[in-house]
């Protein structure tokens, strides 16, 4: 197979970077080829694929040695104009790609700079839209789209463009969990129908990709490539490593590495959770350490007493341009509880999110923390009481040095410098952050930039802390010292409020579950009752996460299933 991809001691410096983001990386990629890219947060596998199509170093500045070839092209003196077609890309957030207005002119912009004829164009256009399954969509305005269906148009015109290598940076990393499934489901298809195809994914869900990819490359924390090998043999020989890399794993290897620790006899190569589950049900005695891995990890449910912390009454919100976003919810958050406010892209999460911290205000309808209308309250007040980690880092940095941004809150207290500076310490220790200590807040990876906005949060002892995505962006090992950061400090008394598409979150740290869908509150629930309901998580567009299946199949085998009320499903 011809060589698309050729990288000899490749290193990427960026200016003012303490080392560099990439240290003599050396690969192949051939055609057909599908790699699977990982690393540790900040480890490089971004600034790689941003190598290959020429945007490093044409358009972002950095310094550059070793050599890239790119089908053919040398890289460092190739324009990203041409390099575009032979390799596309999808980034994180599909917005910040768009160049036009619709669906269709999106598709139709980069084949017109390639001069095709229109009846070439018309022909890619309409095969591309096949692909994804937006046909219907063809003349709707981008913006109108839901984030699974912006991804998938931009997925679209990459096809269009028939690039030899096509290159995912967490494609789903914005999409909720049926939208994740539906791209996997036509990446797999595109796949089938364009074997000479070559394809790298930067991807952390990994049990509905893995058996797509031949290989996987392993970046390690200091951005050199640590592993060149197939899935199944790096899994099963080198778990123990990736797991201190903080490397996503799939369920399959996770579970059967619980159970090795059991003492069970156990296949190291299963990959995926399909494979696991056949040879589950014929090994009775692995069923009590399986149920022990997947059980959910909440802390038992505390007792309602007296009033609930936060609650929202009959509330109802609008945005500006007309989208209803949330519309006569009812919801109480008991004092010391987590609650995992869950739903598609658009359901109304993050407004009520932001109705609960009291940074909007109900158009209809009330919400109240302790009692007292928090429209009434004094900011500064609500502040103290009140935390709320937004889904973008970047709209709460407020310092130019990141020990500044965790300290800001400390000092705006008046507290003694000494304990501010003993506090932030401590906190950046605990997140992972001190090597950043004095770098720019927008500098940092987009992992570093959530933890960083987590802590950020932290600091103060507020009563209710809402987090809207908070795992997002991170490697395995920062998100569960996430977790476990968020565990001590609910254990400490605080009252969490989740806002989030990570269906493991929910399983491993809620108490309950609210689910919304088009700005409704369907039900309320402990997380088994709601992973449980097949209609409710087709309505919602939800899908339970590896462990919860994991646990429905041994309760089921067992014949304990987990038969957990309802406690709340409105009409």
């Amino acid at each position: 197979m011809n060589a698309l991809v050729e990288a000899q001691q490749l290193s990427v410096r960026y200016p003012y970077a303490a080392r560099p983001t990439l240290q003599q990386v050396s690969c192949t990629l051939r055609q057909g080829e599908r790699v699977l890219l990982l690393g540790s947060s900040g480890s490089g596998k971004s600034s790689l694929c941003l190598t290959l199509n020429g945007l490093i170093p044409h358009r972002i500045e950095a310094e550059v040695s070793g050599s890239l070839a790119v089908c053919g092209l040398d890289a460092w003196r190739t324009e990203p104009a041409r390099l575009a077609r032979q390799v596309g890309m999808v980034f994180q957030d599909p917005e910040s790609q768009f160049c036009t207005l619709t669906v269709e002119d999106e598709l139709a912009f980069g084949l017109e700079n390639l001069c095709l004829p229109r009846g070439e164009m018309a022909r890619r256009i309409d095969r591309a839209l096949r692909q994804v399954e937006l046909e219907a969509q063809r003349q709707t305005r981008l913006d109108r789209l839901s984030g699974g269906q912006q991804q998938r148009a931009m997925l679209a015109a990459c096809l269009a463009m028939e690039p030899a290598l096509l290159v995912l940076d967490e494609p789903t990393s914005h999409l909720d969990p049926a939208g994740a499934a539906q791209f996997m489901r036509l990446l797999r298809r595109f796949i089938e129908a364009e074997p000479t195809r070559a394809l790298l994914i930067v991807e952390h869900q990994l049990d509905a990709l893995i058996e797509m990819v031949h290989r996987v490359w392993v970046l390690d924390e200091a951005g050199c490539l640590r592993y060149d090998a197939p899935p199944r043999r790096l899994f099963a020989h080198h778990h123990a490593a990736l797991a201190r890399l903080g490397v996503w794993q799939p369920a399959a290897v996770l579970l059967a590495q619980a159970l090795h620790a059991a003492g069970i006899a156990w296949p190291p190569d299963l990959l995926t959770l399909d494979e696991a589950l056949r040879r589950l049900r014929g090994v009775p005695a692995a069923w009590e350490a399986a149920a022990q891995w997947a059980a959910p990890g909440a802390d038992p449910l505390p007792a309602p007493e007296g009033e609930p912390l936060v609650t929202a009454r009959r509330v109802a919100f609008a945005y500006p341009d007309g989208t209803q976003a949330l519309r006569g919810v009812d919801l109480a958050v008991r004092r010391g509880e987590v609650l995992a406010l869950l739903g598609a892209n658009g359901a109304g999460k993050t407004t009520l999110a932001q109705l609960l911290a009291g940074l909007l205000r109900p158009q209809q309808g009330q919400v109240c923390l302790l009692g007292r209308d928090v429209a009434r309250m004094p900011a500064r007040e609500l502040a103290r009481q009140v935390g709320m980690v937004f889904q973008n880092p970047e709209h709460q940095f407020v310092a130019d040095r990141v020990f500044d941004e965790v300290a800001f809150g400390l000092r705006r207290q008046g507290l003694d410098e000494a304990l501010v500076q003993a506090r932030t310490a401590e906190l950046l220790q605990r997140m992972g952050l001190v090597a950043h200590a004095d770098a720019n807040p927008f500098t940092l990876s987009q992992g570093q930039k959530r933890r960083l906005s987590v802590a950020s949060m932290l600091v103060s002892d507020t009563v209710l802390l809402v987090l809207d995505e908070p795992t997002f962006g991170q490697d395995m090992g920062n998100r569960a010292e996430l977790i476990a950061e968020l565990r001590r400090l609910h254990r400490a008394g605080a009252t969490l409020v989740l806002a989030t598409h990570d269906m493991d979150l929910v399983w491993e740290l809620a108490q309950r579950a609210a689910v919304l869908a088009e700005g409704r509150l369907l039900a309320v629930a402990p997380p088994g009752v709601i992973f449980a309901d097949r209609a409710l998580l087709a309505q919602a567009r939800l899908e339970p996460p590896p462990r919860a299946i994991v646990w429905a199949t041994v309760q089921a085998l067992t014949g304990e299933p987990d038969h957990q009320p309802m406690e709340m499903r409105p009409a």
